[in-house]
Formats: structure tokens, sequence, C-alpha cells
């Protein structure tokens, strides 16, 4: 059985309006769906848990629900990474109840 996964993003209420001394957050569901808002290229790093991922891209992705997240994007050759560039969210599987979400290219 495969397992399902979601993806929730927390909005402030009501967006936009900051309180000094609350934080009023609010769970909703997301599509998973956004946009390269921006992003770097990382080809050299001294973390070794890295290494084996070079070059890899980390970038900052607004959703469609006008909230922004930072993640990976996968499975896209760096060169081919635009601002304004459609991605869909991926989840991959680091070990059992443990998953990362990441996005890629939505086709």
């Amino acid at each position: 059985m495969q397992p399902t996964h979601h993806l929730a993003v927390a909005l402030t209420c009501p967006p936009g309006v900051v309180y000094p001394s609350v934080v009023m957050l609010q769970w909703k569901p997301s599509t998973g769906r956004g946009r390269v808002y921006t992003f770097t290229v990382t080809h050299r790093t001294q973390a070794r848990g890295f290494r084996d991922e070079l070059p890899y891209v980390l970038a900052w992705i607004e959703l469609e629900e006008d909230v922004q997240v930072m993640s990976n994007i996968v499975g896209v050759d760096p060169a081919r990474i635009t601002i304004g560039m459609p991605l869909k969210v991926i989840f991959e599987d680091v070990k059992e109840g443990l998953s990362i979400p990441k996005f890629t290219a939505a086709g």
C-alpha cells in the first residue's frame, strides 16, 4: 500500500496583518502547485550530506494559495529552470513515517 502524502500551508489570519504579540495561524490544504519565485543552483558545498546531490537547486516557490515555501527543485536540469516556471509537489520518503516535500516541473 502506497503512503498518502498531503501538503498543507499555514496562513496568517488575516493575511498581511502582523500582530506584535500574537501569531494566529490557520492550516489549509494546498494543491501542491506553484511557480518559481527565485532560486539558486549550488555547485559546491562543504556539507557532506549534500555532496552526492550536486548540483542541487534551492528555491522559493510561490504556491497557488499565495504562500511562499523554500524547497528543492528536482528532476529538472538546473539550466532549464526559470523564474515563473510552473511546479508541482512530490514527496521524497526519507525513512518510515518521514517524507520531505520537494518540487518538480509541472507538465
